[in-house]
């Protein structure tokens, strides 16, 4: 299986934008870490605690590249950096669905500021 990964079309400058991707993620109780100027990931939840706990304690962690697409719109790339395999398939669907969520989010945040230009896949 690849890797499962959105891209989010943004207009905008890449301090704008960066900006918008920490209040989106921060709105939807993510920490940020930053690994390099235009990539890094966002967490939520204990890696340990998920382990522990299975299903219960749900451990994120989506990785993010902000990307110039050919037509000059920024791109966000959210990568889904955990499969929740460690909480078994219950844990698992919950990761996908939480994903798809926090696609959902950050869309209609960039929706709301005005800068949104479209997904791919939808």
């Amino acid at each position: 299986m690849g890797m499962e990964y959105t891209d989010i079309f943004v207009a905008g400058s890449t301090g704008n934008v960066k900006q918008a991707i920490q209040q989106a993620f921060e709105y939807n109780k993510f920490t940020i870490q930053w690994q390099s100027e235009f990539a890094g990931k966002a967490i939520r939840g204990s890696k340990g605690a998920n382990i522990a706990l299975g299903a219960f304690a749900q451990y994120y962690e989506i990785e993010f590249q902000i990307m110039t697409s050919p037509d000059n719109f920024l791109i966000l790339r959210l990568i889904k950096s955990t499969s929740g395999w460690a909480g078994g398939a219950i844990g698992a669907h919950k990761v996908k669905k939480q994903y798809a969520e926090i696609v959902d989010g950050l869309s209609n945040y960039f929706q709301s500021q005005g800068i949104y230009k479209g997904r791919n896949p939808p």
